[in-house]
């Protein structure tokens, strides 16, 4: 899969005179009675003066959610090797396509949610070995001090700092 098609998007507060004012039109296909839905189709690639593909950004009015999908501008049907081929024959024209999108997310403000918020790892320090231990905050695993991810429950995790660590000297547990 590629980059833009397995990352999760967000558009921060939308209101609808924004959207409307950025090209956004409002959408009945997408909207339902929790939440309307407003969209915005551009083209990602042309031959000569015609589009071949475009590019159609949802935008979620509660949540500011966003679907991005990429469709065959005269049919209207997905294009499935956005989604399902990065490695294979598709993969130069792929990227091409998802510079395009990254350019047209930039200038909407459109960014990138991480799933999974960091949490600092928990950190005991040892007076008896003089040595720290790091806990995942979430799972309870111990981790090596250099590890960036839980390998147990794939978590993200803060390195911690030198502040951190001298407090974890006087205090038994450091974690928010």
């Amino acid at each position: 899969m590629g980059y833009i098609a397995e990352t999760k998007w967000h558009k921060k507060q939308p209101t609808q005179k924004w959207l409307n004012a950025n090209g956004f039109k409002y959408s009945k296909d997408y909207s339902d009675k929790e939440s309307d839905a407003y969209i915005y189709i551009f083209p990602v690639h042309k031959y000569k003066l015609m589009s071949l593909l475009e590019c159609v950004i949802v935008v979620y009015l509660d949540n500011g959610d966003v679907i991005v999908k990429i469709q065959d501008s005269k049919t209207k049907e997905s294009y499935p090797q956005f989604s399902y081929d990065s490695q294979g024959n598709h993969k130069n024209f792929i990227e091409k396509i998802e510079k395009i999108i990254l350019e047209e997310f930039s200038r909407l403000g459109i960014k990138e949610v991480n799933d999974k918020v960091r949490l600092k790892k928990k950190i005991q320090y040892s007076k008896f070995t003089k040595t720290f231990t790091y806990h995942c905050p979430t799972c309870g695993v111990e981790l090596n001090k250099k590890v960036k991810e839980c390998d147990e429950c794939e978590q993200p995790l803060f390195v911690p700092t030198k502040e951190e660590l001298e407090s974890a000297k006087k205090e038994v547990y450091i974690h928010e």
